[in-house]
């Protein structure tokens, strides 16, 4: 739910790791006599230890990023449902079709399907993404379909049993991997953590941040350069804006500006746009919306939330006697779902 206090993962690894030393550390002092090392101590260290190591344990497992086989769509009644509010890696470079990696196949891949297999799927998640901070928050949600298990990271979720669902999703061995769950009856649909728009929508978002860039950074050398030349400030300020005396300082600096900003862009784009956005794609395409490349579910939200105002069915997202919905307020385009 908003506000709520996700489970994180490295804290809870440390804290294994902080329980485990203190066992250890009481066992050495009871091999060395210690006067305070007891048995006792000892055997509550080991208890504090295990049930750490036991909620680090039965966290979820990470996401399995991108697909391994194609998705699908599943339409039912939810059976089954719950959820945990939880850290993961979205991050483009723990999908495998990233064209820019900076983790290997086989780290992505322990952090997906192999951790599974190893039992420890929150330790699989950890050594996968081991230098790269979790800063993904998202819905891990379990439950039952059509007599199916499924099973998923999406954005935040506001379900119950017996609601009417509409599921992206493939199956994997036993069980459906959900990539985005839809209530049609409130067109609301929560997607995997930043799958939120097609590759050309992105595009055009890479552009304004681009010229955003560009723009900041002329106005810091703009009011920054004059502290360096010789004079009080607005005499330097003057003096840099005589084109003859500091063109070419404006020139190269411009050039250099435009070239770092559309290599920034550039990079990014290539990164995005066959990983978050190729799977928002995927997944829109499977829900049958057309233009996928196009669509960006931020701006759908906040249309509908304009219509929601006109027709006087709009509430603030604050209030809390009303039920939980989308918003393109505050940070509602991290929270991963919305409106469509």
């Amino acid at each position: 739910m908003r506000g709520e206090k996700p489970v994180k993962l490295r804290e809870l690894q440390e804290e294994v790791q902080n329980k485990k030393d203190m066992w250890e550390g009481s066992k050495n002092r009871y091999r060395d006599n210690a006067p305070d090392a007891t048995l006792e101590r000892i055997a509550m260290r080991e208890a504090a230890y295990q049930e750490a190591a036991n909620r680090l344990m039965t966290l979820p497992p990470p996401p399995v990023l991108p697909p391994v086989h194609g998705l699908y769509k599943v339409i039912g009644k939810l059976e089954a449902f719950s959820r945990l509010r939880c850290q993961a890696d979205f991050d483009v470079d723990f999908y495998r079709t990233n064209t820019l990696p900076s983790a290997s196949d086989n780290q992505r891949l322990a952090g997906g399907l192999t951790a599974i297999a190893a039992g420890s799927p929150a330790l699989g998640a950890l050594a996968a993404s081991e230098d790269k901070p979790l800063v993904s928050t998202a819905d891990y949600i379990q439950g039952q379909i059509k007599g199916m298990p499924f099973r998923g990271w999406v954005g935040m979720t506001d379900l119950k049993v017996g609601d009417d669902v509409e599921l992206v999703a493939e199956w994997q061995v036993d069980h459906y991997e959900v990539y985005a769950i839809a209530l049609p009856q409130e067109r609301i649909i929560s997607v995997c953590p930043r799958c939120n728009m097609g590759s050309t929508a992105y595009c055009w978002l890479r552009m304004k941040y681009m010229l955003i860039t560009f723009t900041l950074l002329m106005m810091i050398f703009f009011f920054v350069t004059p502290c360096a030349l010789d004079g009080d400030y607005i005499t330097a300020m003057n003096k840099l804006l005589e084109m003859k005396v500091y063109g070419k300082l404006w020139l190269i600096f411009g050039i250099v500006n435009a070239l770092a900003s559309i290599a920034i862009a550039v990079f990014a784009y290539k990164a995005y746009a066959s990983t978050t956005c190729k799977l928002a794609e995927d997944i829109f395409r499977v829900m049958d919306w057309k233009v996928v490349d196009e669509i960006d579910l931020n701006k759908t939200t906040a249309k509908h939330e304009r219509t929601l105002k006109r027709q006087g069915k709009w509430y603030s997202p604050k209030r809390k006697d009303k039920p939980l919905r989308p918003t393109s307020k505050w940070a509602g385009s991290y929270e991963y779902w919305y409106y469509y």
